[in-house]
């Protein structure tokens, strides 16, 4: 992942620890991730396909605000998109 876009998306998630390629930072990456960008069905539900190209998840995930649920909570990824974001991590 290019730089700029990993400072994007580490700045989404909230992460500021190490960027070491450890399993305790896989451990804290995947806790932010899970934490700033919930999980969402609604696209399946609604019959739209899922985009796993890299820079589709990548806008979905990073740069899209989607509708707010609660004062607290977005909608965001599906689990395909999620795994497909972690293993284009290379932190």
């Amino acid at each position: 992942m290019e730089a700029e876009l990993l400072e994007r998306y580490l700045a989404r998630t909230g992460y500021q620890g190490p960027r070491a390629p450890t399993l305790d930072v896989l451990h804290a990456l995947t806790a932010a991730h899970s934490k700033s960008i919930p999980f969402e069905n609604l696209d399946v539900l609604l019959g739209k396909g899922i985009d796993i190209a890299p820079e589709a998840v990548f806008t979905k995930l990073v740069e899209q605000r989607p509708i707010k649920r609660s004062s607290d909570a977005t909608t965001g990824q599906t689990c395909g998109a999620k795994g497909s974001a972690l293993t284009d991590q290379h932190v």
